[in-house]
């Protein structure tokens, strides 16, 4: 009795709450209840037309008609024969839904994600799905403009180096490096950390030696390199023999420019500021110039980008200056304008002669003339922006390795999409909380276009289109499920799945959408 009592009293309070829209649907068909997502969806969003409200008496009212179940503010539990239950109690809310898909059982050991055929694997599936594929999307003045855009958005966290100003205070600059701390993790190089361990970490930052003014200097990225929240080579990891290294920020690549802020006390160490990030690099992996040179550098019109995964220079049999070079998609690099008819005896007839940066024994930047096929994966200048060109350049990334942060020179899923837009020109962000604040088109899944970056919590995925019912996209992520109860997979990949792929948290890509972009004007 007593029981029922405060059954009624709790219906007899809600009947006093204004009334408001109990539930509605997205733009993705998901029904939102007491404005929170569900994870039911309706087969036609596009047609779905149920009002839905409270009346006086606190009862549901559904196209004019009174329901017989009071208002709450339970989720919808389940969908049984077409109807929707709140709170295990079933409503008179009859709605067609989708069947809610499991993938079915997927054996790791090779093959293809569900839905995925082996034509899918080739550009040209995607392109075809499209008209007027080759058509500029942006001309190069649009993404021009589109950059300058990024740039003054503060959350991108992206800056114009050629502009970047002489000098910053030290309280700036203390700011910057104060920013990372030491993660709550337990293991420093597979050992457990120690206090001795955090305060070297911390010592070794060398704040106590900056300047009250501090004057900036320039360099270029000689070698391929990784950029980390402490001065240390050390993995922090949350788990013996870890994945994931979280001192690990992102990688900088041969050609990328820097600003030069502070130096450990020993100099081994740098803490640089490049177009996307700023953190620690070591320093013999920097060219040091002068601030003309740097611009003339960065600010060339006589360049080719690396349109390859990943390029590997020739060596020469006459100078290993040129050994063991790799460049990486998106690389930009100058090239000769007139170059000489040979290099190191070896002729530049069909090649474009590149400036490889290196750094001199004295630190200072040297510029290398190393001729490089045209027949190579390269392109002299940006890529036209069509969509052949997106799809072309995504499709080589399959079956890349994950590496977050950029771990072991290898890309993650916010520099995986950030590769393939950086032949076509554009300023990227570095990690998915920045770039989805990129100046471009928001979309939905209903309309979203070839090459929209479709965002979820922490994760950034690349929309290629949709085939019989499934939205499809190339990403590099670590983990994924086969259903939402099933174990942890590994991908640690770049792959083709479709959004009905469920996440390492049990719920689908497409439920987890928190934002879709174009980068189209």
């Amino acid at each position: 009795m007593k029981k029922i009592l405060l059954l009624i009293l709790f219906l007899l309070l809600l009947s006093a709450c204004t009334p408001k829209d109990i539930i509605t649907v997205d733009e993705n068909g998901y029904l939102i209840v007491n404005g929170v997502k569900t994870e039911y969806y309706v087969q036609n969003p596009e047609t779905f037309d149920i009002k839905i409200g409270i009346n006086n008496d606190g009862y549901w009212v559904i196209n004019n008609e009174v329901t017989t179940h009071p208002q709450n503010e339970k989720l919808v539990t389940e969908i049984k024969n077409g109807y929707l239950h709140v709170f295990g109690v079933q409503t008179n809310i009859k709605i067609e839904v989708k069947e809610k898909k499991v993938s079915p059982n997927y054996q790791n050991h090779g093959g293809l994600f569900p839905d995925v055929k082996p034509e899918m694997l080739a550009s040209q599936y995607w392109i075809d799905l499209y008209n007027n594929c080759d058509e500029l999307i942006m001309t190069k003045e649009e993404i021009n403009s589109f950059n300058e855009k990024t740039i003054n958005t503060k959350n991108t966290n992206t800056v114009n180096l050629l502009n970047y100003p002489n000098t910053i205070t030290k309280n700036e600059l203390i700011e910057k490096i104060n920013k990372y701390q030491i993660p709550q993790y337990n293991y420093l190089d597979n050992k457990i950390i120690t206090s001795e361990d955090k305060n070297f970490l911390l010592e070794k930052r060398n704040i106590n030696a900056i300047d009250d003014v501090v004057i900036v200097r320039y360099g270029i990225i000689t070698n391929n390199t990784s950029m980390r929240s402490f001065p240390t080579d050390k993995r922090i990891t949350s788990t013996l023999d870890g994945d994931f290294d979280y001192f690990q920020e992102t990688g900088l690549k041969i050609g990328d420019g820097v600003i030069i802020l502070h130096q450990t006390e020993d100099k081994m160490w740098s803490f640089v500021r490049c177009e996307n990030y700023e953190g620690w690099i070591k320093t013999k992996d920097i060219g040091f110039c002068s601030k003309e040179v740097f611009q003339d550098f960065l600010n060339t019109e006589n360049f080719i980008v690396v349109l390859a995964n990943k390029l590997r220079l020739f060596n020469s049999s006459y100078t290993k200056e040129n050994a063991d070079i790799t460049l990486y998609m998106g690389t930009k690099i100058p090239i000769l304008k007139n170059p000489p008819m040979t290099i190191d005896r070896r002729s530049t007839i069909g090649c474009y002669v590149a400036l490889i940066p290196r750094t001199n024994t004295d630190g200072n930047l040297n510029l290398i003339s190393v001729p490089i096929p045209m027949t190579e994966d390269v392109h002299n200048g940006y890529l036209d922006y069509t969509i052949t060109n997106l799809f072309n350049q995504a499709i080589k990334l399959l079956g890349t390795p994950y590496g977050w942060g950029d771990m072991d020179f290898n890309r993650d899923c916010s520099s995986t999409v950030s590769a393939i837009y950086k032949c076509f020109g554009f300023v990227m962000p570095r990690n998915t909380s920045n770039q989805d604040d990129l100046p471009g088109k928001s979309l939905s899944i209903t309309n979203a276009l070839p090459g929209s970056l479709i965002f979820t919590p922490g994760h950034v995925l690349l929309y290629l289109g949709k085939v019989d019912g499934h939205h499809y996209v190339l990403h590099n992520f670590s983990k994924y499920r086969t259903s939402p109860t099933s174990e942890t997979y590994q991908a640690m990949c770049c792959h083709i799945t479709t959004l009905d792929l469920y996440r390492a948290n049990g719920a689908t890509y497409l439920y987890s959408i928190s934002k879709i972009i174009a980068l189209d004007n």
